[in-house]
């Protein structure tokens, strides 16, 4: 081993997840306008859901680092899409496209 620096103890965020017996897709979120905030993305995407889960995202609830990448077990009903997400009691509306990656 080494000689330089000093020894440190690491912790890694990690957590267990259990996964339906399907693939794993991911999809390439963008936002517009385009926001800063994460909490922001997530809302418009927990509104997205609410809107759309049951129509168009096949009753698939999405895991999303409310930033551009969306997974979902097993695919959605579609190569690319784009929805119009209106945050009723925020100050920010919004649209939101998926594309598989």
């Amino acid at each position: 081993f080494g000689q330089a620096g000093k020894k440190i103890m690491v912790r890694a965020n990690h957590f267990l997840v259990q996964v339906a017996d399907r693939d794993l897709y991911h999809y390439d979120v963008s936002i517009t306008p385009e926001v800063i905030s994460k909490k922001v993305n997530r809302d418009v995407m927990t509104a997205l859901v609410r809107t759309y889960g049951e129509s168009h995202l096949a009753r698939k609830i999405p895991a999303y680092d409310g930033r551009k990448s969306l997974f979902t077990a097993g695919p959605l009903p579609f190569e690319t899409k784009e929805f119009v997400v209106d945050l009723k009691d925020k100050k920010v509306a919004g649209s939101s496209s998926f594309r598989k990656e």
